[in-house]
């Protein structure tokens, strides 16, 4: 009888003792576990903010293009319209009857009308475009391969939504062949009759 008291209590003494381990075991699991669950949360955290950071960078860059993007477009227009006033000056100076400052002047007005679209600024301008516009036109090339260096500063000033007065001017043409050129990038684009030139230009990221 007292044999099987003890061995009783023997076994309860181990299961008592395995019971408490498992328990302890399972607590420690959960601490891990826990522990886990808030490294994970931690780290969900610091790459949710790292990516806010980084799109609030991107569109501080992207509004900085921008405005140097629209710098660069009034810079060559008022420096356009400048050469077309001058040009116009030298024409009614061309009308003069002395000949030697008419040779001079048709001279003046040759160089103004080769270097009115032309210069730094045209590189700096369509540079920018780039910048803002990131693979507008390898995108637009791979599709379309026919078009011209002047096709794309035609869709450049298209894209940033110029009215064709101040499209004109950039390019030192007249209404008219601003018309025949926007006609003629059209049928290189392909474009269904009433569809929007500008529009589907915007469209394009």
């Amino acid at each position: 009888m007292l044999w099987g008291t003890i061995v009783v209590l023997i076994l309860l003494i181990v299961l008592s003792y395995v019971l408490h381990s498992r328990q302890k075991i399972k607590i420690k699991n959960q601490i891990s576990d826990s522990r886990k669950q808030e490294a994970e949360r931690e780290l969900t955290e610091i790459a949710l903010k790292n990516q806010l950071l980084e799109d609030k960078q991107l569109k501080q860059e992207l509004s900085l293009k921008q405005k140097e993007l629209t710098s660069h477009t009034l810079n060559l227009i008022r420096n356009n319209q400048f050469l077309e006033e001058l040009r116009d000056e030298l024409k009614g100076m061309v009308k003069d009857e002395r000949r030697d400052q008419k040779r001079q002047m048709q001279k003046l007005v040759l160089q103004i009308n080769e270097n009115i679209t032309q210069g730094i600024h045209w590189k700096e301008f369509m540079g920018t475009f780039e910048k803002v516009h990131h693979s507008f036109f390898e995108k637009l090339i791979r599709r379309f391969p026919d078009l011209t260096a002047a096709d794309m500063r035609l869709i450049a000033l298209l894209k940033i939504n110029l009215n064709n007065i101040d499209i004109a001017v950039l390019l030192g043409i007249s209404q008219d062949s601003l018309r025949v050129a926007r006609h003629r990038l059209r049928k290189k684009l392909r474009l269904e009759q009433g569809e929007d030139l500008a529009g589907y230009l915007v469209g394009i990221s």
